[in-house]
């Protein structure tokens, strides 16, 4: 008999209902771990957290600080962490816009829709390591767009990294798509376009 299966008559005989609930919500997830990134979302007030670690700081600063500085009213309808591929309180409000989610698939890490008069959807690659927008996977994205309705007109495509003399993006610059933004996390303000001339 596994330890488990033995503490749990333990457990019933000697503590009382409220702790045993309290213990319940606590070993669900709902205790930050060590570390954990806490993400407030704009807009709709949610919030999230994510693992410990770099790729989870740029990603709180495209939801806290990007988002609300490119739209008026941001609405984050996707994030994905290292251990949590898609969020479930994000599920319906991503569904709203007739998009789905694999999480068998290479999701996109942010997706965000702006709300107010005219509806643009931003997907966001947070590089840490890899995972850029390139050619091929900015098709993919404007792919999955292009099934919930909605045109490639109304999508920008953004590469998010932490600074401009990081490894990351030394690395990889060379890789991103034409047409699509490159935002840093240490330079909030700034915005860098790869524009195609004559197009």
């Amino acid at each position: 008999m596994s330890l488990r299966l033995q503490l749990k008559p333990w457990r019933k005989a000697h503590l009382d209902p409220l702790t045993l609930k309290r213990m319940a919500l606590l070993t669900s997830g709902v205790k930050d771990r060590k570390g954990q990134v806490a993400i407030s979302l704009p807009t709709t007030g949610q919030s999230l957290r994510l693992p410990a670690g770099n790729a989870s700081i740029i990603t709180r600063d495209v939801c806290e600080v990007l988002a609300p500085a490119m739209f008026s009213q941001p609405v984050v309808v996707h994030v994905s962490a290292s251990d949590q591929k898609t969020f479930g309180e994000l599920t319906a409000l991503a569904g709203k816009l007739g998009l789905t989610f694999d999480p068998q698939a290479d999701l996109p890490d942010v997706v965000i829709a702006e709300t107010s008069e005219r509806l643009i959807l931003m997907y966001v690659e947070v590089v840490h390591s890899d995972g850029v927008v390139h050619v091929s996977r900015a098709k993919a994205l404007l792919k999955i767009a292009e099934e919930a309705g909605i045109p490639p007109e109304n999508v920008m495509l953004v590469t998010a990294f932490e600074d401009r003399n990081s490894k990351a993006f030394k690395k990889r610059v060379s890789e991103l798509a034409p047409g699509s933004l490159v935002w840093f996390r240490s330079e909030p303000s700034l915005l860098m376009e790869l524009r195609t001339l004559g197009g």
